[in-house]
């Protein structure tokens, strides 16, 4: 086996430039095939809960000398790679829609295939020669960033190389400034730095991978986390009921009656808390938006290929059903001083079609809501749906693939996405408002439900809630909570994680658990009650951290730099 860094003749019109030398397929093939190996190892609940960003330096170093050199089919066998890797980190669609998987695999894996190909034309170009240690970098943070700003199903940002860092503090505290971007660029300078001074036998050749890692960590040290003082008490409800038990195998009064139980044990616990959340669509009953009686009357009505089983007008019970089952029977049993927040589903009308929307929703009693200025219902819906779990992108349209994911998955996933998510008013015991950032599930795996929130509004505490129960207990719960550590940074505030089955957890500022939800040593697929005094910033009205402010608009800008030095490089003099 040929090593990545030392090889034969350049191929014929092939500019020679540093480590150059061509890489034959049989050559590429372990040396790519393995770094993608350790990349997947160094994951999140791969060997280690949190992931090893080290290990994932080492992985990264591999795959930059050996994508760094031409050869035949170079592209094609990091795209296999790629989709592989990347396809085994998102193993666990196959639990909600198998026939999913390969597509979204070979989709994600065209992006670091491409990155490859723009690195050989970084560090060979006729124009333009950068140094491995800065070129590889640009062109893996370039087409790794590409695919977190294209939406599905033409991108899907899950877990960048820079997640990694979440399992370390110093590290990932640097987000604050750069971003998940900058930390998966300062991965990328440091494995190709090791990588040069192994080979070179230099030590000095490390220098400038380890002062990017000094500067990244450096500029999260400066810019500190907010100064935090003690906020609202919350009660999180995890009943851990199977997607079975969810889909019809326990009635809707025996799932309610399990998580009442909860809730009361939890208070006698806990004591007074200022709210009790529960989790994703564990509402005990369906919303109505408002207006949409009014909209069914004028003659909304369902998709022409929808099969609701009952008539639009019969959606006017659902005034009822909340009235007695979330406002007399769950916040009625609340202490006086406690607000209810729970995960449902609301219908609404958009172009006089009646549609649902995955919400997350808050009651409080007349003395808290409305006197303060508030309404006793507020809600926030789901911006970021999941794909062939929520949307399937318009193509319900066609007959065979409704008929193909009401067999795979047993229901239409055809729901209306949030324009933005919402900031709800948590007014407790003394009075003072609380601003609560909703949001939900899958939002989780993106920065605008998080970061355009706070920039538009103050925000004290983030609140997700979300339901994992299809992937029982694999490590995509370890890669959202990954996620979440680094929305907590860049955000500067809590985040706050109520699950059907785990992993419940909260978060601070600083990417820290405060506390986690852990059952007989397990943290998923237990049901149990978790009592948390949340921090929030002493200033109430804190700008968020840099990132958050200036930078997150620019990543297109970043995208064009690296696209644009691909093409230049490449240019013929």
């Amino acid at each position: 086996m040929g090593s990545p860094v030392e090889g034969s003749d350049s191929p014929a019109g092939q500019p020679p430039g540093p480590d150059r030398g061509a890489l034959g397929p049989w050559a590429r093939i372990p040396w790519i095939f393995g770094a993608w190996a350790a990349l997947v190892a160094a994951g999140p609940g791969a060997l280690w809960t949190d992931g090893s960003p080290w290990l994932g330096v080492v992985a990264l170093g591999i795959w930059a000398h050996a994508a760094a050199r031409p050869g035949r089919f170079a592209l094609w066998i990091e795209w296999a790679a790629g989709a592989l890797g990347l396809g085994t980190t998102m193993f666990w669609i196959h639990y909600v829609s198998p026939a999913a998987l390969p597509p979204a695999a070979i989709g994600m894996g065209l992006y670091p295939a491409l990155a490859g190909w723009a690195l050989r034309r970084l560090v060979g170009g006729a124009r333009l020669r950068l140094p491995l240690v800065v070129a590889a970098p640009i062109a893996w943070v370039t087409f790794e960033l590409l695919r977190d700003l294209l939406e599905p199903p033409f991108g899907m940002g899950w877990l960048r190389a820079g997640h990694l860092a979440a399992a370390h503090g110093f590290w990932l505290a640097g987000a604050r400034v750069v971003g998940v971007e900058g930390l998966s660029f300062s991965m990328v300078a440091l494995g190709v730095g090791a990588g040069l001074a192994l080979r070179k036998r230099r030590p000095l050749e490390l220098l400038p991978g380890a002062l990017t890692f000094a500067l990244v960590c450096g500029l999260g040290w400066l810019v500190g986390p907010p100064e935090l003082a003690p906020g609202p008490r919350v009660l999180l409800i995890q009943p851990n009921f199977s997607v079975y038990e969810k889909q019809g195998r326990l009635n809707r009064n025996q799932r309610l009656a399990v998580k009442m139980q909860l809730t009361r044990a939890g208070l006698d616990e806990a004591g007074e808390v200022d709210l009790v959340c529960w989790p994703e669509t564990s509402l005990p009953t369906q919303l109505l938006g408002p207006g949409t009686l009014e909209d069914i009357a004028a003659g909304a009505g369902f998709q022409p290929w929808a099969d609701a089983g009952f008539e639009p007008s019969q959606l006017g019970v659902l005034e009822g059903l909340e009235q007695r089952l979330i406002e007399d029977r769950i916040l009625g049993e609340l202490p006086d001083n406690t607000a209810f927040l729970g995960g449902g589903e609301e219908w609404v009308t958009a172009d006089g079609v009646l549609r649902r929307r995955n919400v997350l929703a808050l009651w409080q009693r007349e003395e808290q809501g409305e006197a303060g200025g508030e309404p006793r219902r507020q809600l926030g819906a789901k911006v970021k749906l999941a794909p062939f779990g929520e949307t399937v992108f318009g193509l319900e349209r066609f007959g065979w693939i409704r008929n193909w994911i009401a067999q795979a998955a047993g229901y239409l996933p055809d729901f209306l996405p949030g324009e933005a998510s919402s900031v709800l008013v948590l007014r407790g015991a003394d009075r003072s408002p609380l601003r609560l950032g909703a949001t939900v599930c899958f939002d989780n795996a993106y920065q605008g439900p998080y970061l355009d929130t706070i920039r538009r509004e103050p925000v004290d505490l983030f609140m997700m809630v979300s339901n994992e129960a299809w992937y029982l207990r694999s490590w995509e719960m370890d890669q959202m909570v990954a996620f979440s550590k680094v929305l907590a940074v860049v955000s500067g505030r809590s985040l706050v994680r109520c699950t059907n089955s785990g992993v419940t957890t909260v978060l601070d500022p600083l990417g820290r658990r405060v506390d986690s939800l852990r059952v007989g040593g397990s943290d998923r697929e237990v049901a149990g009650h978790l009592a948390v005094t949340v921090p929030v910033p002493l200033d109430r009205d804190l700008p968020p951290p840099p990132y958050a402010r200036w930078i997150a608009p620019w990543r297109w800008a970043l995208v064009g730099l690296g696209l644009g030095l691909a093409w230049l490089a490449g240019r013929s003099r």
